[in-house]
């Protein structure tokens, strides 16, 4: 009997598999993917692998940007390859978030992931091209959140390290 099991949960595996249900690792994106070095004359450009990945579910490492909770609550937080505090409201526009921020989107009508300090990881699908978002802003990249992970807390970090 459990060998008669075995079988219908692998002809199981190989349907899913051949059906596309089966989940797929993420691929791994780093910061450095994302626009093409140096800088030419046409300014910041995508790189290849970054528009490879368009659409894809992808997990990226970073640092949540603290800012106020009522972005968050929108359904949106940034990410950024190094930690970065926002100023007060005064100064909203006038940030230093490096070109590298990327908009993270998760269900508002879900719970609001709590602000983490340290290295945190994001799954989710990758969505490339301008967008207005809630906060005022616009984006050039956005992952549709399905995962996060705290991995390193570091309450009194102070290095900026570019991944």
């Amino acid at each position: 009997m459990p060998s008669t099991k075995r079988r219908i949960l692998a002809a199981l595996l190989v349907l899913a598999s051949a059906a596309g249900l089966a989940q797929e690792a993420p691929a791994e994106l780093k910061f450095r993917d994302f626009f093409k070095l140096p800088i030419g004359p046409l300014g910041l450009e995508p790189t290849a692998r970054l528009l490879q990945l368009q659409g894809q579910q992808v997990r990226l490492l970073g640092y949540r940007v603290k800012q106020d909770e009522a972005d968050a609550s929108a359904g949106l937080f940034l990410l950024t390859p190094l930690p970065i505090t926002l100023g007060d409201e005064d100064e909203r526009f006038a940030d230093d978030l490096p070109a590298t921020t990327i908009y993270i989107h998760f269900d508002p009508a879900g719970p609001v992931p709590p602000y983490q300090r340290g290295l945190i990881a994001v799954t989710g699908w990758l969505e490339i091209g301008a967008q207005a978002e809630e906060d005022g802003r616009q984006s050039a990249l956005r992952l549709r959140m399905s995962k996060l992970e705290a991995l390193a807390p570091n309450p009194g970090q102070q290095t900026h390290s570019i991944q």
